[in-house]
């Protein structure tokens, strides 16, 4: 999920940005037409700011498929499905419980089909409506009510006044879509967001809405040499915000994503299998969880698993858990079910989490995704299919996820004993 978010700032700020250091290039008088200059200054404004709005909306659609997605039983439709079999075989009929875990499983399945379709419409219709079709006419308009002199004018100075529409209406039209985008995190305010995507995406829309201001400023006294530095200028701020600071610095540039890495896995391997224990197996209630004993620790309890669920939740990584959780019921499976129903469930695993390209594919080595591709056509399915795919994403998790965990629970007991702190100090000075 967030490998798309990140191919989206990369868009946002790479493309718009080449366009705006050409155009500073050609307005420093290196003999281009003017009608480029005019074409590019047309693309920036919705290459720079599209995407984000497009962001906000994928941002909408991933809260709500992670809370849907955490909220439902990892294989509730395959393991109904198997028992249904399972009671078939034995001449007894489905239970009414059975019945309904069915119904909850279905309904949810159409809510994710709903939330997809809802989120494709609106991603189709601003891509087409507010960016493709109104920078299309725009093009047009350009074209056709300037002068063709004009537009073949080589010498960058007699390039304005510029056309009408290059000189107000563009600028406008990315105003409206910056205010939509702005609008959109709005609408998501009071929901959590560990990556903080939602902050990011309001800082660039600001961020390109006054420079904006500033370049119509420009526009409107006549200043036209100042806009392609301006112009240049917003798009490096831009670029800061968009790749340097999510990065935690200059690695960003160079196309890398910040990691976390900790400090001596707490992991251990036995006789080459992940050594997980299953979330049944303690009883420990949440608030006796020690949660820097390590990741396995963690997932050890099954409060320890719903907290560190939700935290994948907010930070969109929730197929990973997910994942794990759905390895462990395999191979329950494997232990009370036939070997046609541990084929089907390992497909569902497959096609769910580990085919190129689905929904919630988790981060597998591709030579590894193969084998288990291959073991499941060769009918090579055991209870150990699945154990180095487990083991990879729990090491993923353990390394990435589970040090942002840690650090925003100290970070959440910090602002509590803060507030705790404040509230004695304001109770004694009271009495």
């Amino acid at each position: 999920m967030r490998k798309r978010s990140m191919t989206m700032i990369r868009v946002a700020s790479l493309v718009p940005g080449w366009l705006a250091w050409f155009n500073l290039i050609i307005s420093m008088e290196v003999g281009v037409p003017c009608f480029v200059f005019y074409i590019f200054a047309l693309l920036i404004a919705p290459l720079s700011i599209g995407p984000q709005l497009t962001r906000a909306i994928t941002l909408w659609s991933m809260f709500k498929l992670s809370h849907l997605v955490l909220s439902t039983e990892v294989l509730s439709v395959k393991r109904t499905t198997s028992n249904r079999h399972t009671k078939h075989r034995e001449g007894t009929s489905v239970s009414a419980n059975s019945n309904s875990e069915t119904s909850h499983a279905v309904k949810s399945a159409i809510e994710v089909t709903m939330i997809k379709k809802v989120t494709r419409l609106a991603i189709n219709i601003t891509i087409w409506g507010l960016l493709v079709f109104p920078t299309t006419l725009l093009l047009i308009f350009s074209m056709v009510l300037s002068n063709e002199d004009e537009l073949m004018e080589e010498k960058f100075p007699k390039c304005f006044p510029e056309p009408i529409v290059v000189r107000y209406f563009s600028p406008a039209n990315g105003l409206f879509v910056a205010s939509l985008a702005i609008t959109a995190t709005f609408v998501l305010r009071n929901s959590a967001d560990e990556l903080g995507i939602r902050r990011e995406i309001t800082r660039n829309v600001i961020i390109w809405a006054v420079t904006y201001v500033a370049v119509l400023f420009v526009r409107s006294f006549d200043l036209g040499r100042l806009q392609p530095i301006m112009i240049s200028v917003q798009q490096m701020a831009l670029t800061y915000s968009m790749i340097v600071l999510p990065c935690g610095g200059f690695c960003g540039m160079l196309g890398g994503v910040q990691v976390f890495s900790g400090e001596g896995s707490s992991y251990r391997q036995s006789s080459g299998s992940p050594s997980y224990r299953s979330s049944a197996s303690s009883e420990r209630s949440v608030a006796g969880i020690d949660f820097e004993s390590g990741l396995d620790v963690v997932l050890s309890t099954e409060g320890g698993v719903r907290k560190f669920a939700e935290h994948c939740a907010r930070e969109f990584s929730v197929e990973n858990i997910r994942f794990w959780q759905a390895v462990n019921q395999y191979r329950e499976i494997c232990n009370s079910e036939t070997p046609e129903d541990m084929k089907e469930t390992a497909v569902h695993i497959y096609e769910e989490y580990v085919k190129p390209g689905s929904e919630f594919q988790v981060n597998l080595p591709m030579t590894m995704a193969k084998q288990i591709k291959k073991d499941i056509d060769t009918d090579n399915v055991t209870v150990e299919l699945l154990d180095k795919g487990q083991l990879e994403i729990f090491n993923l998790m353990e390394r990435d996820s589970y040090q942002r965990f840690l650090q925003s629970r100290a970070q959440k007991t910090r602002r509590a004993s803060t507030a705790g702190g404040k509230g004695r100090r304001r109770k004694s000075l009271s009495s």
